[in-house]
């Protein structure tokens, strides 16, 4: 079961911190004023991913939302899954909120790595890996500290030297440029403990049963299934014949099966009962055509539903 919760960034003594997190949605208890609409969870390969959803305004923290502020956890049968912070906020013709949260790798945008020079590393990658969190964890708020985690990504042998920044970048970029370009792997925020490490793995690390393609499966909140079941683009084909006498027959040649939706708009009690041809089991039939008796129409139910 999935939930979320909200925090929002409060400051004492000039020392910023996330407020208690507070029940955002629940589907067991969406009628107690913890409903969302259409929740979508977007996990990305070295990218900070993003959390979408409309947001009533029966929720209880439906003015408790604040961009930049807020800080939204997901949380899978109580694991932790995804946190990032409110990015947009806008209101749709209905009132509700649309909001838009992008992950906390983000957070790593929000700091500059100034030029400066850091000399006598006994491991040079894993030095400058270390020197950008500190560098990251200086600038930042507390909520937005990384410990260096885990590192299993084969970058050779370790190298004693300097390790110098001459440009004014951001963290995530430096990150990016000079270790997941060269050396590939992938970012992982891992939460031990009440402290965020940020471990650095080789693809292999994480075996799992299902194939995912990172950047492209959309997770469902309100309902999850097997990743190779998930419907990530679906495309609508159709077309319009008219009711010739060789119109099933292109009908059938097209399809193989019959139509996947047919709509029958003519009046006719004749096109009506002649429409069923066209269906596939199972499909589906939208009448729009009567409204004046124009008589009786026969179907053969066996044949034609």
């Amino acid at each position: 079961m999935y939930t979320i919760y909200v925090g929002n960034t409060l400051a004492d003594d000039g020392v910023s911190f996330i407020s208690d997190e507070r029940l955002l949605y629940s589907p067991t208890l969406m009628r107690d004023g913890h409903a969302i609409v259409n929740p979508k969870l977007t996990l990305e390969l070295n990218k900070a991913g993003s959390l979408t959803f409309l947001l009533p305004p029966d929720n209880h923290l439906y003015n408790k939302i604040q961009k930049l502020k807020s800080i939204v956890t997901v949380y899978q049968d109580g694991e932790e899954i995804f946190r990032g912070r409110v990015l947009h906020d806008t209101r749709d013709f209905y009132n509700r909120k649309d909001i838009y949260c992008e992950g906390e790798l983000s957070f790593l945008l929000d700091s500059i790595i100034v030029p400066h020079t850091t000399t006598n590393l006994v491991d040079v990658v894993r030095g400058a890996l270390a020197d950008l969190l500190s560098e990251h964890n200086g600038e930042t708020d507390e909520y937005k500290h990384f410990a260096i985690g885990n590192i299993t990504v084969d970058y050779g042998d370790k190298t004693e030297g300097t390790v110098e920044f001459t440009d004014y970048t951001n963290t995530f970029e430096e990150i990016n440029s000079r270790l997941i370009e060269p050396y590939g792997g992938y970012l992982r925020i891992r939460v031990e403990n009440g402290k965020r490490y940020l471990d650095w793995l080789k693809l292999d690390d994480d075996p799992i049963d299902q194939t995912i393609e990172f950047g492209v499966n959309l997770l469902d909140i309100s309902e999850y299934i097997s990743a190779d079941e998930v419907f990530t683009v679906l495309i609508p084909f159709g077309t319009v014949y008219p009711m010739t006498e060789n119109a099933l027959e292109k009908v059938m040649q097209i399809t193989g099966t019959g139509a996947e939706m047919a709509f029958q708009c003519t009046g006719s009690p004749v096109a009506h009962a002649n429409i069923y041809k066209f269906i596939r089991n199972g499909g589906g039939l939208c009448e729009l055509g009567f409204f004046i008796n124009g008589g009786d129409a026969t179907i053969n139910p066996h044949f034609d539903i």
